[in-house]
Formats: structure tokens, sequence, C-alpha cells
């Protein structure tokens, strides 16, 4: 226990001392100010917010030396931590953070540093706000989120650190990506969960019509291929493919007109080899598809045909092998089946998605489970975890869960060993995890391409990463076939359009792509 120093030496002390550090203190900032003068700067206000929007870091260091508030700010409300996150100066940014510079404060127009630095598209920036506890759900005067303006200006990097600290629906932000046609945005969205077809606005239009409205056709074909609902109309009974007609946008017509006949169930799935080079998207390793004549299309060649829907085109038709597959079977009591161009064999193997069961009675998501069971699951994960991000952001180190968790060291081009994927790009971050300890969470993340199918997977620090292999084998009501399906495969099941949304090793989660109701088949051997 030390001992208690007496109130009379304390005071001596306070007398001696205090004089001889304000006098230490002073001569310091004199003589940094000083070399603010030699170097063209005086120490006034301006010319602080003007050194620290120029990312002029070691002048910055001066002025506060020289006794500078960090927080001081001009008559419209600008700081110094304003300035520097608007102009991108992401060093400066963490200088001042560290310096004690407030997140918080909102400048003109609402705008917090946090939100200035997404305007400016600097991730350093942004992380190093975040981390120092800015609030991503602040809205400036008009109303913006951070991540609606990261959405707004398509900096897709910053609305993969954005979006999963959101705490409201991601459809907004979705809807003003497709708006821009901001793509890389769009995709970011949609893998965090954005829901593809859920109409909103006045005249409750899906991000597939903004985006053809607008005239985006990149944004249009990615929509597409994405499996977004051709058929969906808005409050005026008008389709993507209306709209953009009546905006005048022909090219972005065409195609929605193009991909309807090759679509005709409404469902945007299933698409050729062809129509992926069309969308400037890679094409995976998957089978071509049959050209048929339209005739022998099966039973939804005339449903196409229908009133209020477009109908196919004369000549040959690229129709998906899994909606011919779903022609070839007739459930008792549901009439007479058009005849398939070739029956299909007992336990022959097929694939669910874009699948088309249209004469099954399925009105409802209670009707699911009883039409169709999941035999057999097969989860498959990469067989390595990411351990952590290195400090020079070009360099991590992974577990190989095979090899007993050896570790081992990757960094970007290079390829992950045991694995034909290769290192994309990586990211180092820590925030804080939001208890009361404030400790820091190491939420680092990898991106790599498999090179076999192209496909590109994040993987998170500590989390395992399932691979497109992972399958579960289906029994359809009245099918021979027994249907392979992974998690997105979205399918027809009587007049329901639906979607996998999860497998696990209790059964699979079913989604109802219009109401987003889900449903839960479990696994029955």
């Amino acid at each position: 226990m030390p001992f208690p120093r007496p109130p009379a030496l304390t005071a001596l002390l306070t007398v001696l001392v205090l004089p001889w550090a304000g006098t230490g203190c002073r001569d310091h900032q004199e003589k940094a100010r000083g070399q603010l003068q030699s170097g063209a700067f005086s120490f006034t206000v301006g010319d602080f917010l003007k050194a620290a929007g120029e990312g002029r870091t070691e002048l910055v260091v001066q002025f506060l030396d020289a006794g500078m508030n960090a927080d001081v700010a001009r008559a419209d409300g600008a700081t110094a931590l304003l300035s520097a996150a608007a102009q991108g100066r992401g060093e400066t940014v963490m200088l001042l953070l560290i310096r004690g510079a407030a997140h918080t404060t909102a400048g003109p127009e609402g705008v917090t540093p946090l939100m200035a630095a997404v305007r400016s598209g600097d991730e350093r920036s942004v992380s190093a706000l975040l981390q120092a506890g800015a609030d991503p759900a602040q809205r400036n005067a008009v109303g913006e989120t951070p991540l609606l303006l990261a959405s707004s200006l398509g900096h897709a990097v910053l609305v993969g650190i954005l979006a999963p600290l959101s705490k409201e629906p991601l459809d907004e932000a979705l809807r003003l990506a497709c708006t821009k046609g901001h793509t890389a945005a769009m995709d970011v969205l949609l893998n965090a969960g954005a829901q593809l077809d859920l109409p909103g606005g006045e005249k409750q239009r899906t991000p597939l019509m903004l985006a053809a409205m607008g005239g985006q056709l990149p944004a249009v074909k990615l929509l597409c291929h994405r499996q977004a609902l051709l058929a969906a109309h808005d409050s005026d009974q008008l389709t993507a493919a209306d709209l953009a007609q009546k905006a005048g946008h022909q090219a972005t017509a065409n195609f929605l007109q193009e991909w309807t006949v090759r679509h005709p169930d409404g469902m945007g799935g299933g698409t050729s080899d062809e129509m992926l080079a069309a969308a400037g998207l890679p094409v995976l390793n998957s089978p071509v598809f049959p050209i048929l004549p339209a005739a022998s299309a099966g039973p939804d060649a005339s449903t196409a045909a229908a009133p209020g829907n477009r109908p196919p085109t004369a000549g040959p038709q690229i129709v998906p092998r899994a909606a011919t597959a779903a022609a070839s079977f007739n459930p008792a009591g549901s009439g007479t089946a058009a005849t398939p161009p070739q029956e299909p064999e007992p336990e022959e193997m097929r694939s669910l998605g874009t699948a088309r069961f249209p004469r099954l009675r399925c009105d409802s998501m209670d009707d699911v489970p009883g039409l169709m069971r999941m035999t057999t699951y097969q989860l498959r994960p990469w067989p390595f975890v990411l351990w952590d991000v290195n400090t020079d952001h070009e360099s991590a180190d992974v577990e190989l869960t095979l090899e007993g968790n050896r570790k081992a060291n990757v960094r970007i081009g290079s390829t992950i060993p045991g694995t034909d994927c290769v290192v994309e790009k990586m990211r180092r971050r820590r925030v804080f995890d939001g208890t009361k300890a404030k400790k820091l969470a190491n939420v680092s993340e990898l991106t790599f391409r498999s090179g076999s199918t192209g496909e590109v997977f994040t993987a998170a620090a500590g989390r395992r990463v399932l691979s497109s292999d992972s399958s579960a084998l289906i029994r359809i009501t009245g099918s021979k076939a027994v249907w392979t399906a992974g998690a997105g495969d979205g399918f027809r099941l009587g007049t329901l359009l639906l979607q996998l949304t999860a497998i696990d090793a209790e059964g699979l989660t079913v989604e109802n792509r219009l109401t987003r109701e889900t449903v839960r088949v479990p696994l029955t051997p």
C-alpha cells in the first residue's frame, strides 16, 4: 500500500511543478507556431481546415501541437475531420481521431464525417471512423444513411463494409443502386440479403423495373441472371419491359422481351451460355441447353401463348433442360399431359434449378412439404478457414482443415493449398464488438475465385465457407426423376414461384419469391 502524501507536500509540488509544466507547454506551442509560419501557414481555423483537406498530416500535427482545438469549426459548421474525410485523406482522418476529434459532429446539411468519407469513396477513412464508433445508421438532412449514399454513388467496397452493419432492410439501398445502374454494388447487396423482387415506392416497382426505366442495361442483365421476376407489374399494370419501352430505352426493352420469350414461366433463371455472355457475366461449366422446336416445348408452351402473355416466336427456342423434364410426368387427376420429347428413365438425375411443375396442385406454402421431400444432403465446405489478414493487407494466414488445421500463408494472386481457388483480394478489419467491454472483433475477409467454375466466394475470419457443391436430392410428387438441388435454385411448384434458400442437416428452407414466406421441408431418407 503506497504511503499517503501529506496535503502540504501536494500543495508544494503544485506550486513548483505547474508553472514549469505551463512554461514547457507554452514553449512547445510557440515552436509549433513558428514552424507553421515558416511553411506559409498562419495559425487560423481556415488554414487548419485547409491542411486537413489537403491531407498534409504533418502540418495538422503542428496545428494541434500549437494549441489548435481538433474540433474547431468554421462558421458553416465544417471541421478538420469533415474536411479530411470529404477528400478521402485516410491518414489525416486517423490522426485526428487519435488526437480526440469528435466523429459525431455534423456539418452543413447534417453531413457527418462518416457520410463525408463515404462520398469520397475512401475505404481507410470509412473503416477508421467505424472503428472509432461512428454511427452507420445516422441520417443527413435529406434522410440518407451512409449505406444509401454508398449505394447511390456505386462505391461497392463501402457497400460491402456498411451492409452488414445496417439495422434496416437493404432493399432501399438496392433500389437506389439499380436506378443508377451500379452493378457491383447491386451484386454486393443481393449477396448480403437484399430482396430481389420486393416492390417499393408509390408505384410499387421492383428493382428490375427501376433499372429498366433508367435504361440501365447491364443492371437489367444482372437482375435477369439472378432470376428476377419478369412477369411482375407495377400499380399501373406495367412490366419492366413495358416501362423500358415507355421511357424510350429500346435496347433494354428488346433485351427484356427476348429474355421473356426464353423464360415464359416469368422467372429469369436457367440462362444459356449465349445469354450469360450477352449479359457480360462469366459463363460457368454448365450443361448446354437443348434447342427444341416451339411446338415440342411441353405444356408450358401453351401457357406462354395464353392471353396476357407474350406468344413464343416461331422457330427454334432455347428451353432449359430442367424445364422440359418437368413436363415428363402427369400426376393422377391432372388431365392428359403433352407428349414429352423423351420419357426420363426412373431414378434419372435432373437439376431442380428453373424446373417447372405447373400441373401440381400447389396454391399455398402449406402444400409444399407434402409435395416435395429431401432424401439426402451433402454439405461441402472449402477445406480451409481464414485465420487473419496480415497488416500489409496483401497476405493472410489460413488453417487447412484437411491437414490437421495446419497454418499456411497465402498472398493475393496465389492458390490456396488443397484447392484450385485463387486469392483475389483481402481486407484486414477490426470493429468494436458492441459489448460494454468494447473489445475489437476480427472481421477480416478474404475473397477468392474457384478456378473450375469461376464463382467468387468470401471467407470471414473463423468461419467455414460452403462450396457450390453443397447439394441435396429431392423427390417431387408425380415425378419419376430424382432432382438435385443447391441453395439459390429457383423453380415453380403449381402456381408458386419458389426458391431454395438454405440446405442443412435438418432439411430445406423454401421461400415464396413473391410473398417471402418460408417453409421447412424436413430430411426424410
